[in-house]
C-alpha cells in the first residue's frame, strides 16, 4: 500500500524478499553439477557444429551444454580427473557427449525430460554380450510450449484451437517465447508489445497503456485461449506481471472466430506456466536504476512417485521506481497451479493467481494550445504527491483436457477473475497558459470493481479422406463481464509546469455506488481444415454471436444483438519444404453505444479483413519468417449528426492497409534473432467532410521497425560471454486539433546487453536501455491538455537469472 506522504519504503521489505533467492542463487553457483536450460519432451534436438579439442571431461561436457542448450547432470567425482578427446563434427548433443565419453567407463542416458545423464557403464555380464548404452525415448508434449527451448519462436501456436504450426497458420502471428522474455527483462505487457511487429504499446497513466495494432486498439484478450473483457486498466496494468506466462501469442487482425465482437485490431493471448514432473527451481534477482528492484522463485514437480499429481508455484516482488519524480508501482504476484492426469491421456489443471499492487499516478503532461509541445525536464511531475492508487485481483481457472488417441482433443476451460481499484486521480486540464505556465489540475476519488467470467469447451477431430487428413473444430464460449467504476465530482487548483508545488491535497469527495453494468457474450463457432490436393489446405469457418449489455441503472442504454454471423476464410499452399503462400479473409463486427436521432442504437460496425502472404520455416522449425500484405475495411462507425448535435451516423468508414514482414528464431546455435517491420497507412474513407482523405490514426507511426537479438560465444576465452541488443526505428507522429499539430518526429532507440554464463543454468546480464539517452515522446497528445508523455531516459539494469 502507498505511503500516505506519496513515497514508499523500497530497499527493507524487498530485501527480505530477495535475500533468499539471492542466497540460493550465490550458493548454487559453487556447484559443479554440468547443467543448462532443458528442452521439453517431444521437441527434437538441433545439430550443432563442434570443435573441442581434447581436454578435461568436466570443461568439455560444460561445452556442450552451452552450445545445445541441454541439461548435461553428472556427479562431479565421476569426471574429476578424466580426459576427453576430441569432439569435431557436426552432432546432436546426445552423440555428442557419446564421443566425449568414448574410452571411460561412463555412459549417457536421456531421461524423459530430455535431460541427459552421465553415470557409470554397468559391468558386463560373464558370458554375455554387452548392451550399447540405454536411452530413454522422450515423451510428446504440448510442442507450443517455450519455456525451456531457449528459442525466441514456436514451433507451433493453438490461438485457433486447433494446434498447428506458424507456416500453418494463413495469418499475421507473433509469438514472444518465454526465452525472450527472460532475455529483454520484459515484466509487463506494455514492455512485451514495444518489440512486437507493427504493434504500439502507449501510456495512459502509471502502468496502463493502451495496445494498438494495424491502427486499431485492442480492447479484448485471450487468457489460455479464453475471452476475456479488458476494461479500465484492467490487462493493461503493470499488476498483471508476465512471469507467469510461457509465452505470449499475438494476431493481428479481426479475431471474430475467436473472440465475437472486438475491434479489428487483433488480439493478445496469455499462455500460463504448466506444471511438470520435473523438479525444476529456479529464480531471479533484478536491480536497477531509478530504485528498481525485483525477485522471482519457481517451482514445479512431482507430488506423487508416479508423476499423475504435478504442482508449481511463481511467487514475484516487483518495486519499480521511475525516471520521473516520486512516481513509483509496485506488485505482488502469487501463482500457483495443480495438475492431475486421471488416464495418460484425461488432464485436469487448476490454479490462480493473487495480485496486489500500488502506485503513484501520472496521466501526462498538458501541451501549448497553438501545437508547441511541452520543454521540460523528463522528470516532471505535475499533480499532487497525495494521486495514490491501490489494486488487488483475484484470479482462478480449471481446465480439462482429453486427448483422444487419433490426435483429436477435447477441451473445457473455464476462469473467474475480480479486480478491485481505488484511486486519487490528478490530471492536468487545460493548455498551457503561454504567459504564466500555469495549468488547470483537476482531482477527484475513483474506485473500480471488474468481473470476468468466462467458460469455452471445443473438440477437435481429425478425418481422413481421399487418403489426406483433414480436421474439424467446434465449440461453444461464454462470457460475462460486470462493473465499472464511479468517480466523484473534481476539484480543481492551479499548478506551474516548471515549479510544480506536489504538496496541494485538497479534501476530495467520496465516489457514489458502483455501476452494475453487465456485458454477455456467447456463441458457437465451427471451422474446418480440408485438403483438396496434397499442397493445399482450405480453411472455412464461422461464428454465430449474440451480444447483450444492460445497465439496471441506465435501462435506456440496453442493447441486444442477435445471431449475428461472422465468417472466416483461409488458403495455405506449400510452395516447397519450407515456403507456403497464403491468403485468408475475416470479417468484423463490433457493437456500438452511440444513438441515432430516430431512436436506438446504430448498427454495429462490420467491415472486412483480405490478407495475402507468404511464409517460411527452416532449420527443423527453429527459424520462422513471414511477409504479408493486408487491408481493412471498417464501415458502420459512428460519426456526428450533422443536423442533430446530441446524435450520431453510422456512416463512417476507414481502411487501414499496409505491409508486415518478419523473421525469428535462431540463426546459428548461438545466435537468436528476432527482427520485424511494418508499414501502416490508415484513411478516412468516407464520413463528416473534414475527415474525408485524412489518416484516421496520425498518432500511430506509419513505419514501425523492431529488432532484438542476442549472441553466446561457444568457445575460446569468451566461451561463457553473451552480447545482445535491440533497435527501434518509429516514423513521425503527429496530433491534428484545428489548426494545430503536435509533432513527434521519427526517432530511433537502442539497447545494449552484455552477459556472463556463471554457470550453463545462470547467467549474469547487464542492460543498458535507450542506449544514447534519446529525449523523445512516447506518446504525443492534445486530447483534453494531458497524455503526452517523454520515453525513458537512459536506464540499466543488472540482472542475476538460474536454476538451483
Amino acid at each position: 500500500m502507498p505511503c500516505p506522504t506519496g513515497s514508499r519504503p523500497r530497499a527493507p521489505a524487498l530485501a527480505v524478499a530477495a535475500l533468499p533467492v539471492a542466497l540460493a542463487l550465490a550458493a548454487s553457483t559453487l556447484a559443479t553439477p554440468v547443467l543448462a536450460q532443458s528442452i521439453p519432451p517431444g521437441q527434437s534436438d538441433a545439430l550443432h557444429v563442434y570443435a573441442l579439442p581434447a581436454g578435461p571431461l568436466a570443461d568439455t561436457l560444460n561445452r556442450i551444454s552451452l552450445s545445445s542448450g541441454r541439461v548435461i547432470s553428472v556427479d562431479p567425482a565421476l569426471v574429476a580427473g578424466r580426459q576427453a578427446g576430441a569432439v569435431q563434427g557436426m552432432f546432436d548433443a546426445e552423440e555428442a557427449v557419446r564421443r566425449a565419453l568414448a574410452g571411460t567407463d561412463l555412459e549417457s542416458v536421456t531421461t524423459p525430460s530430455r535431460a541427459i545423464t552421465v553415470r557409470p557403464a554397468p559391468a558386463p555380464v560373464r558370458g554375455a554380450s554387452q548392451l550399447a548404452p540405454v536411452m530413454v525415448a522422450a515423451t510428446l508434449v504440448d510442442p507450443t510450449v517455450t519455456e525451456g527451448t531457449r528459442s525466441y519462436t514456436a514451433r507451433a501456436v493453438s490461438m485457433g484451437k486447433s494446434t498447428h504450426s506458424l507456416r500453418e497458420t494463413p495469418q499475421s502471428i507473433t509469438v514472444l517465447t518465454r526465452q525472450r522474455m527472460d532475455d529483454q527483462n520484459v515484466t509487463t505487457l506494455g514492455q512485451a508489445m514495444d518489440y512486437v511487429t507493427g504493434v504500439k504499446a502507449s501510456p495512459t497513466g502509471t502502468g496502463i497503456v493502451n495496445i494498438e495494432s494495424r491502427g486499431f486498439l485492442i480492447n479484448e484478450y485471450l487468457v489460455d485461449g479464453l475471452p476475456f473483457k479488458g476494461g479500465q486498466g484492467m490487462w493493461g496494468n503493470a499488476l498483471m506481471d508476465l512471469g507467469i506466462y510461457d509465452r505470449v501469442e499475438v494476431w493481428r487482425g479481426p479475431t471474430g472466430l475467436l473472440e465475437g465482437a472486438a475491434e479489428p485490431s487483433g488480439t493478445i493471448n496469455l499462455v500460463r506456466k504448466r506444471a511438470l514432473a520435473e523438479p525444476g527451481f529456479k529464480g531471479a534477482v533484478s536491480v536497477g536504476t531509478w530504485d528498481r528492484y525485483r525477485a522471482e522463485i519457481d517451482g514445479t514437480g512431482a507430488l506423487t512417485e508416479d508423476g499423475r499429481l504435478r504442482a508449481r508455484g511463481v511467487v514475484i516482488e516487483d518495486r519499480a521506481g521511475s525516471h520521473l519524480h516520486r512516481v513509483y508501482s509496485d506488485r505482488r504476484t502469487v501463482y500457483g497451479t495443480l495438475e492431475y492426469d486421471f488416464t495418460p491421456s484425461t488432464t485436469l489443471s487448476v490454479g490462480g493467481t493473487w495480485q496486489e499492487g500500488g502506485s503513484l499516478v501520472f496521466v501526462g503532461l498538458p501541451q501549448y494550445a497553438d501545437g508547441r509541445n511541452i520543454d521540460v525536464p523528463r522528470s516532471t511531475y505535475l499533480g499532487s504527491k497525495d494521486a495514490n492508487k491501490d489494486d488487488n485481483a483475484l484470479s482462478y481457472f480449471a481446465e480439462l483436457e482429453h486427448r483422444l488417441a487419433d490426435g483429436g482433443k477435447f477441451r473445457l476451460n473455464a476462469s473467474h477473475s475480480v479486480r478491485r481499484t481505488w484511486l486519487n486521480r490528478y490530471m492536468t486540464h487545460s493548455y498551457i497558459d503561454p504567459v504564466t505556465n500555469d495549468v488547470t489540475i483537476r482531482a477527484a476519488r475513483q474506485r473500480s470493481r471488474q468481473e470476468n467470467k468466462g467458460v469455452d469447451a471445443f473438440l477437435t477431430l481429425p478425418v481422413d479422406a481421399w487418403g489426406l487428413r483433414h480436421e474439424i473444430t467446434a465449440g461453444a464460449n461464454y462470457q460475462e463481464y460486470q462493473g465499472g467504476q464511479v468517480q466523484a465530482p473534481f476539484v480543481s487548483f492551479r499548478q506551474n509546469i516548471d515549479r510544480p508545488d506536489l504538496g496541494v491535497a485538497p479534501t476530495l469527495f467520496e465516489p457514489g455506488e458502483l455501476p452494475r453494468t453487465q456485458v454477455t457474450q456467447y456463441g458457437v463457432y465451427a471451422q474446418a481444415r480440408v485438403k483438396p490436393v496434397e499442397p493445399v489446405t482450405v480453411l472455412l469457418g464461422g461464428r454465430y454471436a449474440w451480444w447483450d449489455t444492460r445497465d439496471p441503472d441506465a435501462p435506456d442504454s440496453d442493447q441486444r444483438i442477435k445471431a449475428e454471423f461472422v465468417p472466416y476464410a483461409g488458403l495455405v499452399v506449400d510452395l516447397d519444404a519450407h515456403h507456403s503462400a497464403y491468403a485468408s479473409y475475416s470479417r468484423i463486427f463490433s457493437p456500438q453505444t452511440e444513438q441515432s436521432a430516430g431512436g436506438g442504437f446504430l448498427a454495429p460496425r462490420v467491415g472486412r479483413q483480405v490478407e495475402l502472404g507468404i511464409k517460411g520455416e527452416y532449420l527443423d522449425q527453429r527459424l520462422n519468417t513471414h511477409l504479408a500484405v493486408f487491408r481493412i475495411d471498417d464501415v458502420n462507425r459512428a460519426i456526428a449528426d450533422p443536423d442533430n448535435e446530441d446524435f450520431s451516423l453510422a456512416a463512417g468508414k476507414v481502411r487501414s492497409q499496409g505491409v508486415e514482414a518478419e523473421v525469428s528464431g535462431r540463426l546459428t546455435p548461438q545466435w537468436e534473432m528476432s527482427a520485424g517491420y511494418a508499414y501502416t497507412s490508415t484513411r478516412y474513407r468516407e464520413g463528416a467532410d473534414n475527415e474525408v482523405g485524412l489518416p484516421y490514426n496520425s498518432a500511430y507511426p506509419r513505419h514501425n521497425f523492431s529488432l532484438w537479438t542476442k549472441y553466446r560465444f561457444a568457445d575460446g576465452v569468451l566461451d561463457r560471454v553473451s552480447v545482445g541488443g535491440g533497435l527501434r526505428w518509429l516514423s513521425e507522429q503527429y496530433v491534428q486539433r484545428g489548426g494545430a499539430r503536435w509533432t513527434q518526429p521519427a526517432y530511433t532507440l537502442v539497447d545494449l546487453q552484455l552477459g556472463y554464463a556463471l554457470r550453463p543454468d545462470m547467467d549474469l546480464t547487464l542492460t543498458v536501455t535507450n542506449l544514447f539517452d534519446k529525449r523523445y515522446f512516447k506518446k504525443i497528445s492534445g486530447h483534453e491538455f494531458r497524455q503526452t508523455y517523454y520515453g525513458e531516459p537512459r536506464g540499466a539494469m543488472l540482472t542475476l537469472r538460474g536454476a538451483f
